[in-house]
C-alpha cells in the first residue's frame, strides 16, 4: 500500500511541476511505443530542408501524421551538420571530438542524441560514443544539460547569459522529453528543468533559432533556417 502510495504521490507531483512549467517551456513527452522519431537534412534535390514548412510538407506527402517538429544539432552556415548526423543508418557527417573551441557545441561535454534501429534512445556524452551500425537516427550538439543525474557544472546560477533554448533528455521510465523555453533562460534554468522532470541525461539542441512545431500545444511556429530536424510522428 506504501509504494502505491508513493507512485501516486510522485505522479502527482510530476504533473503539478509540468503545469507550474507549462508559462516557460514547451513541453512534448514522446512514447516510442506510440510515436516514431526521424531525422532529416535533405530534400530529393539533395539540397537542405531547412525550413519547418518543407519538411512539413514532405512528410505530409509521404502520409505521416506529424506530431512535433524542433530543430535538432547545430549547424554551419552552409546548413550542414557540425557533428555527427545519421539519417536511415546513413553516416552523413562524422563525430566531432575536437575541443578548445569557442561556442556552445564545444562547451564540455558536449553529447549525443540517438535513436537505435529497435527505435529505442540513446542519450551519451560524445566521449562515451562508439561508432556503431546499431543507430537509425544521430545527431550531435552541446554542451550536454544533465550529466548522470547533475547538472553540467559550467552552468552558474546567477549567470546573465539568457536566450531562447531546446533540448532533449530521456525521463525515468524511458520516455524522451523535447523542451524548448517560451521566454530568454539561463542554462542554469533550462537544465535544471530536464533535472527536476528527472532525467539523469539531457542535452541542449540549440538557442535563439529555435522552434517548434507542435499542434497538440497550440504552438505551430513554422518557417526556420535550419540544418537538421526532428520529426515526431505516428507509427
Amino acid at each position: 500500500m506504501r509504494a502505491v502510495l508513493s507512485i501516486v504521490i510522485s505522479i502527482i507531483f510530476f504533473l503539478s511541476f509540468i503545469k507550474k512549467s507549462e508559462d516557460r517551456f514547451l513541453t512534448y513527452i514522446v512514447d516510442l511505443n506510440k510515436e516514431s522519431i526521424e531525422m532529416r537534412w535533405k530534400g530529393p534535390d539533395k539540397q537542405p530542408l531547412q525550413s519547418f514548412d518543407k519538411l512539413l510538407t514532405a512528410l505530409e506527402q509521404e502520409g505521416k501524421n506529424v506530431h512535433l517538429l524542433m530543430n535538432a544539432g547545430m549547424y554551419d552556415i552552409n546548413h550542414a551538420p557540425v557533428g555527427l548526423y545519421i539519417e536511415n543508418k546513413s553516416l552523413l557527417h562524422k563525430v566531432n571530438r575536437s575541443k578548445g573551441h569557442s561556442g556552445n557545441f564545444y562547451m564540455e561535454p558536449n553529447g549525443v542524441f540517438a535513436i537505435s534501429i529497435h527505435q529505442k534512445p540513446v542519450l551519451i556524452p560524445t566521449d562515451q560514443y562508439a561508432i556503431a551500425d546499431t543507430l537509425l537516427y544521430a545527431t550531435q550538439s552541446g554542451p550536454m544539460l544533465v550529466i548522470d543525474g547533475k547538472l553540467n557544472p559550467l552552468f552558474a546560477p546567477k549567470s546573465v547569459n539568457t536566450n531562447i533554448r531546446n533540448g532533449v533528455g530521456i525521463l525515468p521510465n524511458g520516455k524522451l522529453v523535447f523542451a524548448m523555453s517560451k521566454d530568454e533562460v539561463t542554462f542554469y534554468e533550462f537544465a535544471n528543468y530536464f533535472k527536476k522532470l528527472g532525467c539523469k541525461n539531457a542535452l541542449y539542441l540549440d538557442g535563439a533559432i529555435s522552434r517548434t512545431y507542435c499542434p497538440s500545444a497550440q504552438w505551430p511556429q513554422k518557417g526556420g533556417a535550419f540544418g537538421a530536424m526532428i520529426a515526431v510522428c505516428s507509427k
